[in-house]
C-alpha cells in the first residue's frame, strides 16, 4: 500500500480512498505508521480538498497503534463538516494519541463511539469531550455512545437539531433541559436507557415540544413491555407536534432471552397511542433483531390506528419492513412499500421513516451513512 500511495502522489489524482480490514478486538493493527505518513505527505494538498466535508473512521479494532499521525491529519482538516469516530472499546489498548483537542470550525455532524478517550482532566474541570462540544457551536447532528463524562453546557450547541445519546449520564442531558438552558431547535431525539433514569422526567422532553418531530427510545423488549406504555401516558398531550415515534425493543439483549417482538406488541402500542394526545403522528417504528414478521392476516385487517398515521416500520430479522396504511371504509390495512423518499428522490438518513421530518441537514448517523451529496469521501476500517 505504501508504494501505491507514493506512486499516486507523484503521478495520480486521488479522489477517493477506502481501506477495509479484517481486524478483530485485541488484534494488533497491521496498518504501519508509514502508511499514514505516505498518505498525508504525498496527498496532503488533495486530502485538504477531499476531506473538506466528510471523514468517517471505524477504528473499532485499531489496537496496538497510537494514532498520532492520524490525529495530526485530522487536526489539519479545518474544512470538515462531518466527522465520525468509532474507537476501540478499550481506551488504553490503542489510539492513545487520538484525542479531541482540535477545533473544526465548520463541523456540522459529529459521531463518537468509544469507551472513553485518553487525556482526562481533573474532576473539577470539563473533560476533553465536553470542551470539544463547547468549541463547536455549529454542530447540528450529534451521536454519542461513550462512557466519557460529556457535559453539554447550558449554552452549548445552540443549533442542535438531532441528538442520539447512548450510555450517557444524566448530566449529559441536564444542560439541554436545565432552567438556564438555551432553546435548541431539536427535531430528532433518540435516548437509550431512559426508563432506568430516576432523575429524568417526561416533562423534561416537553422543553423540545415546539420543534420535536421524531422521538425514539432504545432498550430491551422488557423495557418496552414494562415501561413504554406507562411512559406514553405520562407524556400524553406534551408533544402535540410529534410525527414519528419509535422504540427499539431487543429481545436478545437479556438473559435468558425474552419472547421476541411480535404482532401482539404492535397491537399494544396502537392501543396506547391516543390520537388526541398525538394528533399529528404519521409513523410508528418498532425494532428487534430477533423479532417476528407481521402476519399477512394481521396486515390485512389492522386494529384501530391514529387517523393521520401513514406508515409503520417493522425492523426485525436484520431487515426493515415499511408498510403504508390504507383505509377502505371502516377497514384498515397495511401494504408493504419502499422506504419513503424525499422530493429529491433520496431517502432521508433517519432511523425512522424520516421523510416526515425535515432532517435534510443530516449527513451521518449510526450506523454510518456517507454524505450522498458528494462522491468525495474518506473511509477507513481497522
Amino acid at each position: 500500500m505504501i508504494p501505491i500511495l507514493k506512486a499516486l502522489g507523484d503521478q495520480g489524482r486521488l479522489k477517493k480512498f477506502e481501506w477495509t480490514g479484517d481486524g478483530y478486538s485485541g488484534k494488533t493493527s497491521r496498518r504501519l505508521p508509514q502508511v499514514w505518513e505516505a498518505l498525508v505527505c504525498k496527498h496532503s494538498a488533495r486530502l485538504y480538498t477531499l476531506l473538506s466535508r466528510t471523514l468517517q473512521l471505524d477504528l473499532f479494532s485499531g489496537y496496538g497503534w497510537d494514532g498520532s499521525r492520524l490525529h495530526s491529519m485530522i487536526h489539519s482538516l479545518h474544512h470538515l463538516t462531518s466527522l465520525a469516530l468509532i474507537l476501540p472499546m478499550c481506551s488504553t489498548c490503542g489510539l492513545t494519541s487520538l484525542s479531541l483537542s482540535y477545533t473544526l470550525p465548520n463541523l456540522r455532524s459529529f459521531v463518537l463511539s468509544s469507551s472513553g478517550l485518553p487525556g482526562r482532566l481533573d474532576e473539577e474541570m470539563l473533560p476533553p469531550t465536553s470542551q470539544f462540544l463547547s468549541r463547536h457551536p455549529s454542530i447540528t447532528s450529534l451521536f454519542l455512545e461513550t462512557d466519557d463524562d460529556f457535559v453539554i453546557g447550558d449554552t452549548a450547541l445552540p443549533a442542535l437539531r438531532a441528538l442520539s445519546c447512548d450510555e450517557c449520564e444524566d448530566k449529559t442531558f441536564a444542560g439541554l433541559i436545565g432552567p438556564r438552558a438555551v432553546p435548541r431547535p431539536l427535531v430528532h431525539l433518540r435516548l437509550s436507557k431512559y426508563y432506568h433514569s430516576h432523575s429524568r422526567r417526561p416533562q423534561d422532553i416537553q422543553k423540545f415540544s415546539p420543534t420535536l418531530r421524531c422521538l425514539e427510545f432504545s432498550g430491551t423488549v422488557s423495557d418496552f413491555r414494562g415501561f413504554a406504555m406507562r411512559f406514553l401516558k405520562e407524556i400524553s398531550g406534551l408533544l402535540p407536534g410529534l410525527r414519528e415515534l419509535g422504540f427499539s425493543a431487543e429481545s436478545g439483549w437479556e438473559g435468558p432471552p425474552r419472547k421476541p417482538l411480535s404482532a401482539d406488541d404492535m397491537v399494544t402500542l396502537l392501543a396506547a397511542v391516543d390520537p388526541r394526545d398525538f394528533p399529528e403522528l404519521r409513523a410508528l417504528h418498532l425494532s428487534d433483531m430477533d423479532g417476528r414478521p407481521l402476519p399477512a392476516e394481521f396486515l390485512a385487517d389492522l386494529p384501530p390506528v391514529p387517523p393521520k398515521l401513514e406508515y409503520i416500520c417493522w425492523d426485525v430479522d436484520q431487515k426493515e419492513h415499511f408498510y403504508k396504511i390504507e383505509r377502505f371504509g371502516d377497514k384498515i390495512g397495511a401494504v408493504e412499500c419502499n422506504p419513503p423518499r424525499r422530493r429529491t428522490g433520496r431517502r432521508f438518513d433517519s432511523p425512522l421513516v424520516g421523510s416526515l421530518c425535515c432532517l435534510a441537514h443530516w449527513t451521518v448517523w449510526f450506523p454510518l451513512y456517507f454524505n450522498r451529496d458528494t462522491d468525495l469521501s474518506f473511509r477507513v476500517f481497522l
